[in-house]
């Protein structure tokens, strides 16, 4: 539910930023169509962490949408389901790819949880330093209060009760993990 959550409103954020596009270029009016570079460079600021790979489907679904090369593009039909209430390839790939990213993000961090314990001297769980490390080691540009919005998920606390942890806090990594995956995680770091 959370994933379809945040899909959603990186949806209405892209259609939101393309309109506002729309209507600066067209003195306040809406036209429904802004130049097929305006909105891929609108999208890539929407989700900057997309790998090359992921963009370029996204550009061909958006070219099977339009029905070919365009040089504008029609965001409305673009954007509005079909007469059965189907979405266009462009919004099917846009949301494949997200809870994609989700999942692999995910599990990115758990790898990096699991690497941390596996290393770790104590053997029973991980202390506040060693799950900020872990996060910051697969997302580097995660702001730390993003880095302990998701440790206070796992931890089951809330955020201002981190700092108050003393020296021999554990975290159980099962419970960790099972405990952080519950909400969204969204990857801060742009594909090298």
């Amino acid at each position: 539910m959370y994933h379809i959550h945040l899909s959603l409103y990186l949806f209405l954020d892209s259609q939101d930023k393309i309109i506002k596009i729309d209507r600066g270029e067209n003195q306040g009016i809406q036209t429904g169509k802004i130049d097929k570079q305006a909105f891929l460079n609108t999208l890539a600021k929407c989700v900057p962490c997309k790998t090359k790979a992921r963009t370029e489907e996204l550009e061909q679904a958006l070219f099977f949408d339009c029905g070919g090369p365009v040089r504008k593009v029609n965001y409305i039909d673009v954007f509005q389901d079909d007469a059965e209430g189907n979405q266009g390839k462009f919004v099917e790939a846009m949301r494949d790819q997200y809870l994609e990213e989700s999942i692999e993000y995910a599990q990115e961090l758990q790898d990096a949880l699991e690497s941390m314990h596996s290393n770790s001297r104590s053997g029973r769980g991980l202390n506040l330093n060693q799950l900020r490390e872990a996060f910051l080691g697969v997302d580097p540009q995660k702001s730390l209060g993003e880095v302990d919005e998701y440790i206070a998920r796992g931890c089951a606390i809330d955020v201002d009760e981190l700092e108050d942890l003393d020296d021999s806090f554990q975290a159980d990594l099962k419970t960790f993990v099972k405990k952080m995956r519950s909400g969204i995680l969204k990857r801060s770091t742009p594909p090298q």
